[in-house]
């Protein structure tokens, strides 16, 4: 057994699970399984094996202990007051209250709901952050959309501007061409009048 098998043994112990005593491919399936319902209850019915095996232990030594206070509080109250007596006596059935099997809370329980909560609340971490990521892709998306209608909107007031000046000249040039015949018409008429005109010689007499 070389370094290398040394290797391959840690990463096989990580992909082994010894609560259910099974093997995964990927140490990704192995933490789906543990967040799973199969581990939980694994988990659930080892605490509950411990739980029932340490109450059983408990209850042997407290039926123990009992019936060997009994037998000595039977050898030694021969002949006590009745006031002393009646304290013994609560004294062993509160003994006998705290061994009759009446444990703390359900702990299998109170870590299967807490596992059980964490596993919700990782799903809605997980869910989140794929919200996350796609409010944050979609404001990408408009704010490009916003960046490109900014620059069509700049080439539009830039078209308007081009469009308004060569109307403009346009305009101008239509002026032009109107006003060509009317120059004609007036040049003309400007002509014949100055062809028809005739010369007028006023003689005057001598004075003699």
């Amino acid at each position: 057994m070389d370094a290398t098998d040394e290797i391959e043994d840690e990463d096989n112990e990580e992909l082994y699970c010894r609560t259910c005593d099974q093997w995964f491919s990927s140490l990704h399936n192995k933490k789906e399984h543990l967040y799973g319902r199969q581990h939980l209850q694994s988990i659930a019915g080892d605490f509950t094996k411990e739980r029932l095996a340490a109450e059983q232990d408990g209850n042997i030594l407290g039926t123990s202990s009992h019936s060997i206070s009994t037998s000595l509080d039977e050898s030694s109250l021969d002949g006590v007051p009745t006031g002393r007596s009646g304290g013994r006596a609560a004294g062993r059935n509160k003994q006998q209250e705290n061994c009759s099997g009446v444990g703390p809370p359900n702990l299998t329980d109170a870590i299967t709901r807490f596992m059980e909560t964490t596993t919700e609340r990782e799903r809605e971490i997980k869910v989140l952050g794929q919200r996350l990521k796609e409010m944050q892709k979609s404001n990408a998306d408009l704010l490009k959309e916003l960046g490109e209608l900014t620059e069509r909107e700049t080439r539009l007031q830039e078209d308007m501007e081009s469009e308004k000046e060569a109307e403009s000249i346009m305009e101008q040039q239509l002026y032009n061409l109107w006003m060509v015949p009317t120059m004609s018409y007036i040049s003309s008429e400007v002509e014949q009048d100055s062809s028809e005109t005739i010369p007028v010689l006023i003689c005057l007499p001598d004075g003699s």
